[in-house]
């Protein structure tokens, strides 16, 4: 395993950090906790969550399987985002769709309302008590209000709600998880604040915020850059095989890896997944060939900024 040093933090996480929002929905849960204990095992040090992962469950389960090393992780959680009913009701609906193959094929996500949340202080403060009292703990290593919108970012309240969570102890760092709709000035606004010290983005080769201008500010302030769905959900990944045409020591799934674990000012890529092979797979990636520059400008040429 490769470690990385997450901005002014100070904290040292490994370069694949372990997602866990299907953690909960795992319709084969001791393949979920091998594949978790075997994270461990490979040196994967970080594990985000988010109180609601699974209802609460998620922080439940991870909370039991991590008490005899919970000094050797790091724990990230989140709290204010509340998926809408149609994403909520999607979790129970989605595993019969899977048995049911010859079903129609579920509607875009484009029509769905917007995800709701509340970041009242009052509401941040009782949600963190209560990812503590889920996982087992004393602190979270790191906390991330999950998706605000840009308004929320702004408002000096609910960061001093933070610094007052912070001084207590209960959390030890601080930043914003932002929404796929985020946009490059709402995360460099963000980056602006003194009290942030890591954020978590969306980033793979069809991102839509401009990389260049956030790392390059996020290295200024010492803010930690965190990466998550590098794979856009299993939409950049061919359906048809895990073989990288461009190279025979690469997966597709370790090229597009790859491709943001070598951005500069990226610090980690958070992978998530329930099954061993996955897991083994995404570790592979940090001992594969890198890619070449014609390769890297080839894959992210196809990434739109706003």
């Amino acid at each position: 395993m490769r470690y990385r040093t997450l901005g002014r933090t100070g904290l040292e996480a490994s370069a694949i950090g372990l997602g866990t929002n299907r953690l909960a929905e795992s319709t084969d849960r001791r393949e979920a906790r091998a594949t978790f204990e075997l994270a461990i095992d490979r040196g994967v040090n970080i594990i985000d969550l988010a109180d609601c992962y699974g209802h609460g469950e998620t922080e439940r389960l991870v909370g039991r399987w991590i008490q005899r090393y919970r000094n050797d992780v790091i724990l990230c959680s989140k709290v204010g985002y509340r998926p809408s009913l149609s994403v909520r009701l999607d979790r129970w609906v989605d595993p019969i769709r899977r048995w049911r193959r010859s079903s129609p094929r579920r509607a875009s996500s484009g029509g769905r309302a917007r995800p709701s949340g509340n970041f009242a202080p009052r509401t941040l403060v009782t949600g963190i008590a209560g990812s503590l009292r889920r996982l087992g703990t004393d602190r979270l290593d790191v906390f991330f209000l999950h998706s605000p919108p840009p308004e929320v970012v702004a408002d000096e309240v609910v960061f001093a709600a933070l610094e007052a969570e912070k001084r207590a102890g209960r959390i030890l760092h601080y930043g914003v998880s932002f929404p796929g709709s985020a946009t490059t000035e709402d995360v460099l606004a963000c980056l602006r604040h003194p009290g942030v010290s890591i954020v978590q983005l969306r980033v793979n080769c069809s991102s839509s915020v401009d990389l260049e201008r956030i790392t390059a500010a996020s290295t200024t302030s010492g803010v930690a850059i965190v990466a998550r769905e590098p794979f856009q959900k299993g939409r950049l990944l061919p359906g048809d095989t895990t073989t990288d045409p461009s190279s025979s020591s690469r997966t597709a799934a370790q090229t597009m890896l790859r491709a943001v674990l070598q951005r500069p000012g990226v610090d980690i890529v958070l992978v998530g997944t329930t099954r061993r092979s996955h897991l083994e797979e995404n570790l592979a990636a940090l001992e594969a060939s890198p890619l070449t520059e014609h390769e890297m400008s080839e894959l992210w040429a196809h990434a739109t900024v706003v």
